[in-house]
């Protein structure tokens, strides 16, 4: 076993220490007289390792339950107190910190001793939907310096044990609840948003799936909403227009405030007048579980231009907070009246913009005077932003 070992006497020692402290934790079982009875012979523990923190497993009866041991085990290092939690100067990084009482000589001298630092948080004061106690550094000091481990947001509440070589007495009361001064942000826009596969229903109504990835978030995202209404194409294209000028604009080194006005106005103006139209026109939006990553948009009209938007929402302990929106354009097909189910050939054109892809799927019949200039571009052309 030990054959493939730098110092197998080393590892084979710690093997047996580790096995020991598992099977047999300090202190001695309470009284059975002082227990209140237990009826069911079980099981519930077979070593003193099977049982939570620094209860041992006893027997009473027939029966083996995890109990909190009696009397105090005088080579055990007292429970750390009076656990402080500091924010420094440094955004992110914080220390705590504890106090060790009546620690004999040896003790104080001891380099065994170990701390073993745990969190858990909320996003509320009051410790409302609480987690688990966590684990997150070990020190051989009694302070710990975190450095980048702490979210914006949350409410951290802190505990300490100290272990020796004998074993441990637990953990420490919590600490109070300790928020950093860095206010959270909202959550970036979702991320990748495509088109996936498409169908026409039962009732000539166009589905049409969108995925996506969750965004960056310091909180943990709560849901998604998901809303679209009816578009126009003239507004797509602008809209890719809008995109690729953004884009080219973010890799100049240098430009006047000037030049952008000048060269922005036109495209705007044209994105601006066409979202004028949207306050007329009906809104739908649906709340998308934080678990998901896709959704079908149903009942949507044949030979149609939607604008689809969705972001993400977080608790903080300041209410909800609302993140960037992501937007895709979707184009739905029309009917073959020769062959059931929606037209096949149609061409699908994909622009890809770096980061930021739009899908826009358009027919070859434009009737719109303002478009003739595109009557070449080939049917379902799709523009998709990500």
């Amino acid at each position: 076993m030990f054959k493939h070992v730098r110092e197998p006497e080393t590892c084979k020692h710690s093997c047996i220490y580790l096995h020991e402290i598992y099977r047999n934790k300090p202190g001695i079982c309470p009284n059975n007289s002082h227990l209140a009875p237990f009826n069911e012979c079980t099981a519930l523990c077979h070593l003193d390792g099977d049982c939570p923190e620094t209860k041992k497993c006893c027997v009473e009866g027939c029966s083996r339950q995890c109990l909190k041991p009696r009397g105090k085990d005088l080579n055990l290092l007292p429970i750390p107190t009076s656990i402080s939690v500091q924010e420094r100067k440094r955004k992110r990084s914080v220390i705590v910190r504890w106090v060790m009482q009546q620690m004999s000589r040896a003790q104080t001298n001891s380099n065994a001793n170990l701390y073993v630092i745990q969190w858990r948080w909320s996003l509320h004061k009051d410790g409302t939907s609480i987690s688990d106690w966590q684990t997150i550094v070990t020190r051989n000091k009694m302070y710990a310096i975190l450095k980048h481990l702490l979210a914006p947001g949350r409410y951290y509440m802190f505990r300490v044990a100290a272990v020796n070589t004998y074993g441990s007495l637990g953990f420490s009361k919590s600490s109070q609840p300790f928020k950093l001064s860095k206010e959270p942000q909202a959550p970036g826009q979702p991320l990748d948003l495509t088109l996936d596969k498409s169908e026409i229903d039962e009732q000539n109504f166009w589905k049409q799936r969108i995925k996506w990835n969750p965004p960056l978030s310091e909180l943990p995202i709560k849901n998604y909403i998901l809303s679209w209404q009816k578009s126009t194409l003239q507004q797509a294209i602008a809209y890719d227009k809008m995109l690729k000028r953004r884009l080219n604009t973010e890799k100049q080194e240098k430009r006047s405030a000037t030049d952008d006005d000048d060269n922005d106005g036109d495209d705007d103006d044209d994105i601006d007048d066409n979202n004028d139209g949207f306050v007329d026109r009906e809104r739908m939006s649906v709340v998308i579980p934080a678990y998901h990553s896709y959704a079908d948009i149903s009942q949507l009209q044949l030979q149609s231009v939607y604008l689809v938007e969705i972001y993400a929402i977080v608790d903080s302990s300041d209410g909800e907070l609302h993140g960037e929106k992501a937007i895709i354009y979707v184009k739905t097909g029309a009917m073959n009246v020769n062959k059931d189910g929606y037209d096949s050939n149609n061409t699908t054109i994909t622009t890809t913009i770096q980061s930021q892809q739009m899908k826009l799927e358009s027919e070859n019949k434009l009737q719109n005077n303002r478009l003739e200039d595109l009557s070449d571009i080939r049917t379902d052309m799709k523009v998709e932003m990500l």
